[in-house]
């Protein structure tokens, strides 16, 4: 979900809103979770799903779209989420298109649900951006999985707009500003989130990688969005010279996209782009 700025950007930059992130971001978290879903079995009858770290509902929503043709009866799913404001969408979502849902504002680290809860649960997006890698919140959703229940996390092997990030970071901002998601050489192997699903216990331990696309924007409102977002979140304050290397560095950014691997530009102008996840799938023992 979208956090709040913490600090003054340049007078060029889009204002960081719900809308704004709901439009770079497009369908990226619901096709996460559609390619992770993908890794189990059909979803039966009476199963019960917690949508962890549920947000807007990205993972709801996916979940909804592939039994959309053939919906499994008397399934129940229990949304939770940190985010006050992410539980209010999420609700909307409930009413407007009938998921068979409910919400709870809930810390993933904390969950209230009782043992042996759930058949399956869904981290969809989630662990790796947690601090001690996510490591309790996987033991919570192994402590609330029935047994033989079945867990779903993921983390990004390839995210395609990170080196136009870098790029345009290490050029144009002052040296030694952070990169963004500096953890995301670690989370990129399927050993890292392989390993930390162990650690929470689960067993038969699968980890996939699968490509997705998305299409963005035309590329210029696409550039400015993500540059807009990187700078309203940074940690280190913006100065006068991020305003004055604007268009300098909109212009790498886009050079950048354009050239990533597996990157194809369409029709209007809008790209194409290639993500890979790692999606892992555990169970927790039947005994």
């Amino acid at each position: 979900m979208l956090r709040e700025r913490v600090n003054p950007v340049p007078k060029q930059a889009i204002a960081l809103t719900p809308e704004l992130y709901n439009e770079l971001t497009a369908d990226i978290y619901v096709n996460t979770a559609k390619v992770s879903f993908a890794q189990v079995a059909p979803i039966p009858e009476g199963a019960s799903i917690h949508d962890n770290g549920c947000g807007n509902g990205s993972a709801t929503a996916a979940l909804m779209d592939i039994i959309a043709e053939k919906p499994p009866k008397f399934i129940c799913i229990k949304a939770t989420d940190m985010a006050e404001n992410a539980i209010k969408i999420y609700n909307k979502r409930i009413v407007d298109d009938k998921w068979p849902a409910e919400s709870f504002h809930m810390d993933s680290n904390s969950l209230s649900f009782p043992d042996n809860t759930f058949t399956h649960s869904i981290a969809n997006a989630l662990v790796f951006v947690l601090p001690d890698d996510g490591l309790g919140t996987l033991k919570e959703m192994h402590r609330t999985l029935k047994p033989g229940g079945i867990a779903i996390a993921n983390s990004w092997a390839v995210i395609p707009q990170m080196d136009a990030i870098e790029a345009a970071t290490t050029t144009t901002r002052p040296p030694g500003t952070p990169l963004p998601l500096l953890k995301r050489e670690r989370w990129s192997h399927p050993d890292m989130l392989r390993g930390v699903m162990q650690k929470a216990g689960f067993e038969d331990v699968k980890v996939t990688q699968t490509e997705m696309w998305i299409t963005t924007c035309e590329i210029h409102r696409y550039a400015t969005m993500l540059w807009s977002f990187v700078l309203g979140t940074s940690s280190v304050a913006c100065s006068i010279e991020e305003e004055e290397n604007w268009d300098r560095a909109i212009g790498i950014i886009e050079e950048e996209l354009m050239n990533t691997e597996g990157a194809e530009v369409v029709e209007g102008r809008r790209l194409k782009l290639r993500f890979v996840v790692n999606v892992g799938v555990g169970m927790k023992s039947p005994m």
